[in-house]
């Protein structure tokens, strides 16, 4: 009986991983491994085969082990990640039309004002397009704001660490998770997702711009502030992915070693 047990559960796992797809539509893909090709020690490659590689801050370090990036969060221009041409490049080739996820592990070391942006894809014209600010919690849907444009922030509540309290997390500040926002403009659909459990939704707001205004793209902060935390595995994909997907970004749970090491090698095999 016990064995039938663990039959079926390896069953499960790699049912759930066949069908997920974390590969089509990759268009950035920055690891945070600490590994460089050009001796530049604040290099951040980009894994996705477009060769966007990022830059760090100054004031930024490292994690033990090649496990993600530690943004200082301090002035202006000394943390988070930037790009070659203020971030045009990686615009152009991630070419997107009416659907994008972007997908990170992260972490935050408390909650500070004006130093929780992962990220931020702007435009000169019509604000922020691509925008997340978390942990926040001061409103309950995506962001709106300015005459003719459209973004989305995260979600929040009325709790200001709302990612490590919702789903029955059991984490706190300093504990990774994984934040998936999926947007599809032309089924109108707006998802965000802790750790590959859907958190909300909503209609995605469009109101004027399309993807073709955006003309800067940085990682770790905005054009005006930092994140203060740390971070590991961004990504970007020119779709919209499936909750089955998105489950998939999440890293194996402790449990999964449970199945084997067997079982654990097909699953990363699998996602490879």
């Amino acid at each position: 009986m016990k064995k039938l047990v663990v039959l079926c559960l390896l069953l499960v796992f790699v049912g759930s991983v066949s069908a997920a797809d974390i590969t089509t539509g990759l268009v950035g893909w920055w690891k945070m491994d600490g590994q460089q090709d050009s001796g530049n020690s604040r290099l951040v490659k980009d894994y996705s085969g477009f060769d966007n590689h990022g830059t760090m801050g100054g004031s930024d370090v490292w994690l033990a082990g090649g496990e993600g990036i530690d943004f200082d969060g301090g002035s202006w221009g000394a943390s988070g990640i930037v790009f070659a041409n203020n971030g045009a490049d990686l615009i152009a080739d991630m070419g997107l039309t009416s659907a994008v996820t972007i997908s990170y592990v992260a972490t935050w070391d408390a909650y500070v004002a004006g130093a929780n942006y992962p990220y931020e894809g702007k435009s000169a014209t019509r604000g922020r397009i691509l925008a997340s600010e978390q942990p926040t919690g001061n409103h309950i849907r995506d962001h709106k704001g300015g005459d003719d444009m459209w973004c989305w922030e995260a979600f929040n509540d009325t709790h200001a660490n709302f990612i490590f309290q919702k789903n029955g997390l059991g984490k706190t500040w300093g504990d990774f998770v994984t934040i998936t926002t999926v947007v599809d403009f032309d089924t109108t659909e707006y998802k965000i997702y802790v750790d590959g459990i859907q958190y909300a939704s909503s209609a995605a707001d469009v109101v004027g711009g399309t993807f073709a205004d955006l003309d800067s793209f940085t990682i770790g902060r905005t054009l005006w502030a930092e994140m203060d935390g740390s971070m590991k595995d961004f990504r970007i994909y020119d779709r919209a992915l499936t909750a089955e997907d998105v489950a998939a970004l999440v890293p194996e749970p402790a449990t999964l070693a449970l199945l084997g090491l067997g079982a654990i090698a097909l699953v990363k095999r699998k996602r490879s």
